[in-house]
C-alpha cells in the first residue's frame, strides 16, 4: 500500500536572504526559486484533487503510471550567483588591527587611516554606523584619548536615550569631529618645516628619499624649489659629486635615482675595502706539517681582524733590530753626573719637589744670594766670609 500523500498547503512566504546591500544577481536568483516553488505548489494541489477518495490509494490509475514512466526529467535548479556560492565557505583575509591611540597629534592621521583600512576590508561587519563608532572608540584607551572617549560616550548616551536619535548618522561625521579635535590644524606648515629642516646625516639614501617624499607630499613644493630642498638635505660630498658630473640630474626623479645609485655604490666600495683588508695576510694559515688549514666560515670576521693585526705588527718590526740595552746603564750614567742638587735651596741630596726649606734660591737676586752665603759661612766658623 503506497504511503498517503500529504495534502497540506505549502507556505506562501519563504525566508529571504539577509543582505546589507541588495545585489541584482542575488535578487534574480531568489526570484527564480520563488517561481519554482509556486509551480511545485500548484502541481501538488492538482494531484491532491485527483486522489479525493481512499480507493485511489489502493489502485494506481493507468494514466498516472504511464505518465510517471514517460514524464520529462526534472529541470535542475538555477545556479546561484558567485556571491552566494562562497557565502558559507569564504573567509576574509586577516587584517592588522589598528594601534591604540593616545591622543598625540602626530598619530591622529595614522590611526584614522588604520581604522579605515580595517573597516574597508570587511564592510559587511561594519554596516551599522553606531557599532562602527563604538568599535573605533574601543581603541582609544590612553591619556587624552581615553578622556575624550569618555566624554563622547556620555554625549552618545544622551543622544540615543534622551533625544532618541543617533549622534552620528554616518561614520564620516565621527571622523570629522575626530580630526577637528586631534588632527593638525595646519598640516601643510608642519610638512614644510619638516622638509626644510631635514638632513641625510648617517641614513642611507634609500631611507632619506622615502622620508623626503613623505614630507614633500602635501607641502606644496614642486619643480625647482623641491629639487633645491633635496640638494640641500643630502650630504655635501654626494651633492658635489653629482653637481660636477658630466650630465648632472635635473628633475627630482633623476636626483632620487642618481643619489640612491651613488650611495649604494659608495657603501659597496667601503664594504669591499674592509673585506679585502682582512685578507692582507691570507685567511688560511699553515700548520706545523706544512699543510694549509682554513678556519670555518663562522670565524671569518675574527680571521680578518687577526690578519690585520699581524700586518700592522710586521710593518712595525725594523729590518735591523737594535741590540738589547743594558739595564744597569742608567745607573752608571747617573753616577757619572754626580749627586743630585736641589734647584730650590741649592743643597745636594734631594730634589726641589722634596725640599723642606722655605727659601727659594730661584726667586733671589744676586746680592741676596751673596749675603745668604756669607751668613751661612759665618755661622759655620768663617766670620770673615772666607776660608
Amino acid at each position: 500500500m503506497p504511503p498517503p500523500v500529504n495534502t497540506a498547503p505549502l507556505p506562501t512566504t519563504y525566508p529571504s536572504f539577509p543582505q546589507t546591500q541588495p545585489d541584482p544577481a542575488v535578487a534574480a536568483y531568489i526570484e527564480q526559486l520563488e517561481r519554482r516553488a509556486e509551480n511545485a505548489e500548484r502541481q501538488l494541489q492538482q494531484q491532491s484533487h485527483t486522489f479525493h477518495t481512499p480507493q485511489h490509494f489502493t489502485s494506481r490509475p493507468h494514466s498516472m503510471a504511464h505518465s510517471s514512466h514517460h514524464s520529462s526529467p526534472r529541470r535542475p535548479l538555477p545556479t546561484p550567483p558567485l556571491q552566494m556560492q562562497h557565502q558559507g565557505s569564504y573567509k576574509h583575509p586577516k587584517f592588522a588591527t589598528p594601534p591604540k591611540f593616545s591622543g598625540r597629534m602626530a598619530d591622529a592621521q595614522s590611526f584614522a587611516n588604520a581604522c579605515r583600512l580595517y573597516i574597508g576590508g570587511m564592510p559587511e561587519q561594519f554596516a551599522n554606523p553606531r557599532s562602527t563608532v563604538y568599535w573605533i572608540l574601543s581603541y582609544m584607551q590612553d591619556d587624552m584619548a581615553a578622556e575624550w572617549r569618555d566624554n563622547l560616550i556620555e554625549e552618545l548616551y544622551q543622544a540615543e536615550q534622551v533625544r532618541g536619535e543617533p549622534l552620528f548618522k554616518t561614520v564620516e561625521e565621527f571622523w570629522n569631529l575626530f580630526m577637528a579635535d586631534f588632527g593638525d590644524p595646519d598640516l601643510q606648515s608642519t610638512k614644510i618645516l619638516r622638509l626644510r629642516t631635514m638632513t641625510q646625516g648617517t641614513k642611507t639614501m634609500d631611507q632619506h628619499v622615502q622620508d623626503f617624499k613623505n614630507a614633500a607630499r602635501g607641502s606644496g613644493y614642486v619643480g625647482t624649489p623641491l629639487v633645491e630642498e633635496f640638494k640641500r638635505s643630502i650630504n655635501k660630498a654626494l651633492r658635489e659629486k653629482l653637481s660636477n658630473a658630466e650630465t648632472p640630474p635635473v628633475t627630482i626623479q633623476q636626483w632620487y635615482t642618481r643619489t640612491i645609485a651613488s650611495d649604494r655604490q659608495w657603501r659597496k666600495t667601503k664594504a669591499e675595502e674592509q673585506l679585502y683588508a682582512g685578507y692582507g695576510t691570507g685567511h688560511s694559515k699553515k700548520t706545523g706539517t706544512g699543510s694549509t688549514s682554513s678556519q670555518p666560515q663562522g670565524n671569518r670576521s675574527q680571521t680578518w681582524r687577526t690578519g690585520t693585526q699581524q700586518t700592522q705588527t710586521q710593518q712595525n718590526i725594523p729590518t735591523n733590530p737594535a741590540p738589547a740595552r743594558d739595564p744597569n746603564a742608567m745607573d752608571v750614567d747617573r753616577n757619572k753626573r754626580g749627586p743630585i742638587i736641589c734647584y730650590k735651596c741649592r743643597r745636594p741630596g734631594h730634589m726641589a719637589k722634596d725640599c723642606r726649606s722655605r727659601m727659594d734660591v730661584r726667586n733671589m737676586s744676586y746680592e741676596e744670594i751673596i749675603n745668604y752665603c756669607k751668613g751661612k759661612m759665618e755661622t759655620q766658623g768663617f766670620p770673615n766670609g772666607d776660608k
